[in-house]
């Protein structure tokens, strides 16, 4: 096999096997008359794959605008190659972006970009640790500020328990904070690091800057795109979910986008849309909607509420297991499994505060993926991109060497993210509450 194929087989293992893992479970499952697979698959969430479908539709057509060239040539000058810089930019502008496209997309958009500066940079292995760690934590808690960021958040809008405007003016103050604190932790591990000499930096900001010098931004479709996306937001947020549900908005809002933008000169493909995450999320989705019709999850919702009589508590309590969960199993299969429990307390203690409850839902799930390297949705795809970019620099002159990011070097990252994030979370709802 041709070794330059080898990322892109073991990439599809992972959704593959949760595609098999769905079947052998639903044929078990229903042979047993554990669950009503009848009743499982009307109930299946088809809307969260019509919402990530249609916003990877328009990533793929703002990528195809040059926006993102611009975007590192802006940073490159911005920054001078300076450490802090660098971190504060990147974390600050994936934060941003996630929160406008999925988190997923956001980051396979940016990824290329980031890497072109920091190979002409040249920094050491402790500051690309550092980074890389930041920018999976950004890619999750951009993603949960908005109902449309993020794979749970998703999955939270679309279930009834709160609407489009509830959340955002709710969750993004939240995940704002969260984000600035994260980032501020980081300037302070990394404020030690050694940095290149300012002479060296210019120099290779320079070069960066030429080497997409003659890149031009298609301000025409960019407007237009632009246009789309504040229109689609803008619907979420005004039109009534139960009338306008919102996958019609976001599949008439891709389907709006492709129709202008190809006249103006788009490229589109089926190669720029990752079927494979498209994979992964359809099954995580039936195997939660299995796990959901069993009634295993309202009976641990039922026994929460008779054991913790104080709605405060409460949540925190259901905050504090979806955390170790979506850490231990991902965020995908934990926000699509806890959601039945979710709903659950949604309609008994704490109904008065079901909005809420939403946001504690979605920052408990992301404080959990952001744990470990595995438990956010671009986790290992981000490390599998990172170790074929090759950006260590080699002293003795040879080509950069390949930078392995894994699981052990985010592991320390990753409890740091995890426990600031929910601290933050835990003290909000106490607050707010």
């Amino acid at each position: 096999m041709n070794a330059a194929a080898l990322p892109t087989s073991r990439s599809l293992l992972v959704p593959f096997a949760c595609v098999v893992a769905l079947g052998v479970l639903a044929f078990v499952a229903g042979g047993a008359d554990l669950v009503d697979l009848t009743s499982a698959v009307s109930n299946y969430p088809w809307g969260v794959l019509v919402i990530y479908l249609s916003m990877e539709v328009v990533t793929a057509l703002v990528a195809d605008t040059g926006v993102m060239e611009a975007a590192a040539v802006r940073i490159a000058r911005a920054s001078r190659g300076r450490n802090v810089a660098l971190l504060v930019l990147f974390g600050g502008g994936l934060f941003l972006v996630s929160g406008v496209l999925n988190n997923l997309t956001a980051v396979l958009i940016a990824l290329p970009v980031i890497i072109a500066v920091l190979r002409a940079v040249g920094p050491s292995p402790a500051y690309l640790a550092s980074t890389f760690a930041l920018l999976l934590a950004m890619s999750n808690v951009g993603g949960a500020a908005t109902p449309i960021g993020d794979f749970p958040a998703i999955i939270i809008m679309t279930s009834g328990v709160t609407d489009f405007a509830a959340y955002l003016t709710r969750a993004y103050p939240l995940f704002a904070a969260t984000a600035a604190a994260l980032i501020v932790v980081h300037v302070l591990l990394i404020r030690r690091l050694p940095s290149s000499p300012p002479a060296a930096r210019s120099l290779a900001m320079d070069f960066l800057c030429a080497r997409y010098r003659y890149v031009r931004i298609d301000r025409r479709r960019l407007a237009v795109l632009g246009a789309i996306i504040a229109a689609m937001l803008i619907a979420w947020s005004v039109l009534p979910a139960s009338i306008f549900p919102p996958e019609l908005v976001a599949l008439l809002g891709a389907g709006l986008a492709v129709c202008t933008t190809v006249p103006l000169g788009a490229s589109l493909s089926l190669r720029d849309i990752d079927l494979k995450v498209v994979f992964f999320i359809g099954a995580v989705l039936g195997i939660a909607t299995l796990v959901g019709e069993s009634g295993w999850l309202n009976l641990a919702a039922d026994a929460l509420q008779r054991t913790i009589q104080d709605p405060v508590l409460l949540l925190l309590a259901v905050m504090g297991v979806t955390t170790v969960l979506s850490g231990l199993i991902s965020a995908g299969p934990t926000a699509a499994a806890m959601m039945p429990v979710v709903l659950a307390l949604a309609d008994g203690p704490l109904a008065a505060q079901s909005d809420w409850l939403a946001v504690a839902f979605a920052a408990s799930i992301c404080a959990g993926s952001s744990l470990f390297l595995w438990s956010a949705t671009a986790g290992l795809l981000m490390a599998s991109k990172v170790e074929d970019a090759r950006i260590v620099p080699d002293d003795d002159g040879h080509p950069p060497q390949p930078y392995r990011w894994g699981v052990g070097p985010y592991l320390r990252y990753g409890a740091i993210h995890a426990g600031v994030q929910f601290s933050i979370a835990a003290a909000w709802v106490l607050v707010v509450l």
